[in-house]
């Protein structure tokens, strides 16, 4: 399996907070946080995490839906079919065609849980132990696998979702990872780059917008908004993009853009050896300002702040710009979490 790209080159235990938090699914008990586990490979943590999930769902019981059996006979049993029993029976009276219900455990969930557990076997740079447990969560998982990677994915579109099977959550969204990764070659599955870093660079996103959300419940609205350039809505040739903040913060009195990136290198060296934010990103960032805070009715004060994922380099600035205020904040993700939630938190407060 080729390694996985990624531009900071985060450690697994890094790659797995932030997708847990990203997905809703960070729980600070969890034990694969601690460094004890970690591994030099982000799948290990990936594949413990499902066969985790997959083994509390066979303690609760695994989803069954309800499957329709043909039976033809002398005797009826469940709803007879009359058309058949007619094609059939040909007036004789002597067999029945009927239809049966009874409940099965070859549902799309559970289809997908146990062919990415199975995909283990093609993961060599898991650790044996992990492979093992993987393979025999496969074998008793209930259920029926798929066969190929188009029909997994296909299972994973029609996996149902609802209240009575929320504990599923968890195992598909690191199977959903796991076939993400997974591309068929020389006609057999292979695991291989799936932390590409369009995929991390929306999970970072996600992570800072819900650890706002979280810390400023009922100080302050955070939402990802989603604008027009022109006010009067939508250009009819489709030619101008549609504006869409990562997040924004909105207070009684003021409010914060806030632009998430996950970039190797947010600032660069210009060429006298100064070092400077990108511009690019500065543009980006002034132009949903300036778009919101024009139209915003209540007159509020606007500022904005860029924020970097980083690898052992945090750093915090700010910027006076003359019509507004700049942060730019790189956190840290190899710290422990508690830290790195509060200097995500911090931005409302700075």
């Amino acid at each position: 399996m080729a390694r996985a790209t990624d531009p900071l080159e985060l450690s697994s235990r890094a790659l797995y907070f932030l997708l847990c938090y990203s997905a809703d699914l960070y729980d600070p008990r969890d034990e694969l946080l601690s460094g004890d586990v970690c591994s030099s490979s982000p799948f290990e943590l990936f594949f413990r995490a499902l066969s985790d999930a997959a083994a509390g769902i066979m303690r609760r019981g695994a989803d069954r839906v309800y499957k329709d059996r043909i039976l033809v006979g002398p005797m009826v049993s469940g709803r007879l079919t009359f058309g058949a029993t007619l094609a059939v029976d040909r007036g004789m009276w002597r067999k029945a065609v009927s239809v049966q219900g009874w409940l099965a455990s070859d549902c799309p969930q559970n289809a997908v849980i146990k062919t990415a557990l199975w995909l283990a076997e093609a993961c060599p740079e898991l650790e044996t132990l992990t492979r093992e447990r993987a393979r025999i969560l496969a074998l008793a998982f209930p259920g029926e696998r798929c066969r190929t990677l188009a029909e997994a994915r296909a299972a994973l579109r029609q996996a149902h979702m609802h209240r009575n099977n929320s504990g599923y959550r968890r195992a598909l969204f690191w199977a959903k990872l796991v076939l993400h990764a997974t591309s068929p070659e020389g006609g057999e599955l292979r695991l291989e780059k799936p932390l590409d870093e369009r995929l991390l660079n929306r999970a970072f996103e996600s992570f800072v917008r819900k650890s706002l959300e979280s810390k400023l419940a009922g100080e302050a609205q955070v939402v990802k908004r989603r604008f027009h350039w022109s006010a009067g809505g939508r250009d009819p040739r489709g030619l101008v993009p549609i504006m869409e903040t990562d997040a924004t913060v909105l207070g009684r009195e003021r409010c914060i853009v806030v632009d998430a990136k996950y970039y190797a290198e947010p600032l660069v060296t210009g060429p006298y050896g100064k070092t400077k934010l990108r511009s690019t990103h500065l543009y980006q960032v002034a132009s949903y300002l300036r778009t919101l805070r024009r139209r915003d009715k209540l007159k509020r004060s606007w500022s904005a702040c860029l924020v970097y994922a980083q690898n052992g380099d945090a750093f915090d600035y700010s910027f006076d710009l003359g019509d507004f205020r700049l942060h730019a904040l790189g956190i840290d993700l190899e710290e422990d979490p508690p830290q790195i939630l509060e200097r995500v938190r911090s931005i409302w407060h700075s």
